[in-house]
């Protein structure tokens, strides 16, 4: 259960939003437990800290929709390619999305009942229900990504590109 798949961070950047929070009063240090190599904390959100999270899922636009993608870049200049090696571009795409579908679904399976102990969150919480909003998202984008992929690689195949262009013909 995790956030990884659509907000990738490091722990440098985790820690230092971490004190960020802290320090702007929306979390607090409930916990330290000392650890072989290093202190495990455990924080929770306060009550300002709620109020701000609730504001800020309240307040989505279209902006938020927007995102860098690097493989949008990618495809976005793979007009340049030969035809193989635009073949084989997509190839890579349909197995890459093919392989974090299979790590989706592992994740999700694998740490649900720790994400539940962790949380202390029970199976009808409907917080856990926004969990799986976003791994079922996550899901559907794979799905819909392979389909375009699979579409676009017989237009290459079969030359058809220009018919197809700015979905057209969709």
């Amino acid at each position: 259960m995790s956030a990884a798949h659509f907000w990738p961070a490091d722990q440098t950047q985790i820690y230092r939003t971490l004190r960020k929070l802290e320090k702007e009063g929306l979390i607090e240090l409930k916990e330290q437990i000392k650890g072989e190599t290093v202190d495990k904390k455990v924080y929770a959100i306060t009550d300002r800290g709620r109020e701000e999270n609730l504001k800020l899922i309240r307040q989505n636009t279209v902006a938020d929709f927007i995102s860098r993608d690097s493989f949008l870049v990618q495809l976005f200049l793979s007009g340049a390619l030969s035809k193989n090696e635009w073949l084989a571009f997509i190839d890579t795409q349909l197995k890459n999305i093919n392989e974090l579908k299979g790590k989706l679904t592992e994740e999700y399976e694998k740490n649900y009942a720790n994400f539940l102990s962790l949380t202390g969150l029970k199976e009808n919480d409907s917080s856990l229900s926004s969990v799986d909003y976003v791994y079922r998202w996550e899901l559907i984008k794979c799905r819909e990504y392979a389909k375009l992929l699979k579409k676009l690689k017989t237009e290459i195949q079969t030359g058809h590109i220009a018919d197809n262009i700015a979905g057209k013909n969709e």
